[in-house]
């Protein structure tokens, strides 16, 4: 098998050719018409492109050629060879065992009576039929003009498709998304998928507050500037926020991508270096692909909004009820923050932890249905005033239950086991084990200590060490052991929330 460099006038030689070039396969087993094609063909060009031929003595040769050259374009094959069928067998395998329905074939016989062209035409997946004595140059021209032309063709199509396909698949990972920095991540990355470099491009996503931009997300060689050279990786993201600023986008030219969304007052950039100038197929996809984009994040922006209202309704009405029976409002916030730990802890995925840390800072919701005489009362309550007391769990499951939320339902959950105990000895349900749900079993732990080691009107605070062993001492008797373990490897991180939200 040979590679020959270019066949255009002053075109340096390469074995690896030029990736500009139109490659053309030629198979045959004479010496002569590898010459004289390479001959025709020197000086040719189609859409600016020159021709890079490479020669195969035998189908098996080809059958190598193909599997190293995923892009050639036509393949001029001879019929027989080392065999009177080599050729129809190398077309056959072409097409079914390569898998490769892009590919012009031009089969090319010298005894057309071992291949009559009304059976091979329709027994066999081939482009063109010719024989040698009438392949003149001029022919031998036309044809393979007539071939790339439908190569492009083929090629636009599969990309186009591609596209699509990409586009697809990138509106579903938006929707799946949930915090800006996944949200730039996923989109740099379909960039790249969408561009045929199966999502590996330098890109940047750059969220710019008051002026200045920092980077939430990156690839490539991006991703190594901001490692090792810090402040170019500063400098270049003041130079991508200033053409954002100044250019109509989204900007799809020379070699970069660039698209600003800008919908909350908090704007965001992203920036893409394309692997080399955008196709007439690929710039109407990517523009589509950037209608997407825009779209999918106006969505995530108006779901932020609502998560953070929805998380500050939250908190303030745990708070509310906090300071209703004497405590701080910090102690939901403690127990969010240590819920989440634990279900980090737990290999949870974000969504579901936040999902948890909102939800369990409303675990004593139901208080507000206990009279301020037993909730404030400094001493023992009595059998009744317990009963009372107790009832606050299933008065705030009802409560939150009634809300159509996802993160409510959640919440009620919590509301009424957070309670229960890992040996049945908690209410209102009496639950053992893993029958009570995990999200109310770390809320269990998360309540327990913050309140053992802050004051309350019927208890001193705890040193936060004795708190740490009454837990892990409750181990497989009131608290999950598995997550008493995890909640002792935590200390170092719990120990942090403390201090960062005192009472």
């Amino acid at each position: 098998m040979t590679e020959h460099p270019p066949v255009k006038k002053n075109t340096p030689a390469g074995t690896s050719g030029s990736v500009d070039a139109w490659r053309v396969l030629v198979v045959d087993d004479e010496e002569i018409v590898h010459r004289v094609t390479a001959m025709i063909l020197n000086g040719f060009t189609h859409d600016g492109r020159a021709v890079e031929m490479i020669s195969a003595r035998s189908a098996q040769d080809a059958r190598h050629a193909c599997v190293r050259h995923a892009d050639i374009a036509v393949a001029i094959v001879d019929v027989v060879m080392e065999s009177d069928d080599a050729g129809l067998q190398l077309v056959r395998w072409i097409r079914n065992d390569l898998g490769n329905r892009a590919m012009r074939i031009i089969l090319r016989t010298g005894q057309p009576g071992r291949a009559p062209e009304d059976e091979i035409i329709q027994q066999y997946e081939i482009n063109d039929y010719k024989e040698k004595t009438e392949l003149t140059g001029t022919r031998l021209i036309t044809a393979v003009i007539v071939a790339l032309r439908g190569y492009q063709d083929i090629v636009r199509i599969e990309q186009g498709i591609h596209g699509f396909e990409t586009i697809a698949t990138a509106t579903a990972e938006f929707w799946k998304t949930r915090s800006l920095a996944d949200f730039a991540a996923v989109a740099i990355r379909q960039i790249g998928r969408l561009l045929g470099t199966g999502g590996q491009v330098d890109g940047i996503a750059i969220q710019e507050r008051d002026g200045i931009g920092s980077a939430i997300a990156y690839t490539g060689a991006f991703r190594s500037l901001a490692e090792e050279r810090p402040d170019d990786m500063t400098r270049r993201i003041a130079e991508i926020a200033e053409e954002s600023r100044s250019a109509q986008c989204p900007v799809i030219r020379d070699e970069r991508f660039v698209m600003t969304l800008d919908r909350t007052g908090q704007r965001v950039v992203l920036y893409a270096a394309l692997p080399s100038q955008v196709d007439e197929t690929s710039r109407p996809l990517l523009a589509t692909l950037a209608s997407s984009i825009s779209i999918a994040y106006d969505s995530l922006s108006m779901t932020l909004i609502r998560s953070q209202s929805q998380r500050e309704t939250a908190y303030l009405l745990g708070e509310l009820v906090e300071r209703r029976s004497g405590d701080t409002g910090n102690h939901v916030r403690r127990v969010g923050r240590i819920v989440g730990l634990l279900s980090e802890c737990n290999g949870e995925p974000p969504e579901v932890v936040e999902s948890r840390r909102l939800a369990s800072s409303l675990h004593d919701v139901g208080k507000v249905g206990v009279p301020d005489r037993i909730l404030t009362k400094p001493g023992s309550l009595s059998p009744e005033e317990l009963t009372v007391m107790r009832d606050h769990t299933v008065f705030g499951h009802d409560l939150l239950s009634s809300i159509n939320d996802d993160v409510m339902r959640l919440a009620a959950v919590i509301a009424r086991s957070h309670h229960e105990r890992w040996n049945g000895s908690g209410y209102p349900d009496r639950l053992i084990g893993e029958s009570i749900p995990i999200e109310a079993r770390m809320t269990a732990i998360a309540d327990v200590f913050d309140s053992l080691t802050h004051a309350r009107v019927y208890e001193r605070a705890w040193d936060v060490s004795d708190a740490f062993l009454h837990i892990i001492e409750r181990g497989g008797s009131d608290f999950d052991p598995g997550l008493t373990e995890q909640f002792a490897r935590l200390r170092g991180e719990v120990t942090e929330i403390l201090a960062r939200l005192p009472d």
